[in-house]
C-alpha cells in the first residue's frame, strides 16, 4: 500500500498510468483505495508575497524570491475546497 500526493493540475488516472509504466511488473496491481479529494491549488495572497518581496530585497539583495508549493506538509485541500481561503494568513508588516 502507498500513499501518493496528488499535485493540482495533475489527475488520478494519470498518476495511476505513470505508477503502472514505471513499475511495469504485471504481478503489482495498483488500485485506488478511495476517492481522492482533489483540489484547486490556491490563488497567492498579493499582499503577502508583496512584502515576503520587500523583506527578501531589504535582507539578501539580488536574491530573488521563487514560491513553492509544499507537499505533504498540510491538507488544506479541506479548507480550498470550502472556500475557507488559505490554512493560515499572516500580516507582515
Amino acid at each position: 500500500m502507498e500513499d501518493c500526493r496528488i499535485l493540482p493540475d495533475e489527475s488520478v488516472d494519470e498518476v495511476q498510468n505513470t505508477l503502472v509504466r514505471v513499475l511495469a511488473d504485471d504481478k503489482i496491481r495498483i488500485t485506488p483505495m478511495n476517492k481522492p479529494v482533489l483540489s484547486p491549488a490556491p490563488p497567492m495572497n498579493p499582499e503577502i508575497l508583496r512584502a515576503a518581496q520587500e523583506t527578501t530585497a531589504a535582507m539578501w539583495p539580488g536574491v530573488p524570491l521563487v514560491p513553492y508549493m509544499g507537499v505533504a506538509l498540510y491538507d488544506a485541500r479541506f479548507l480550498n475546497n470550502a472556500r475557507r481561503g488559505q490554512l493560515l494568513t499572516a500580516r507582515l508588516q
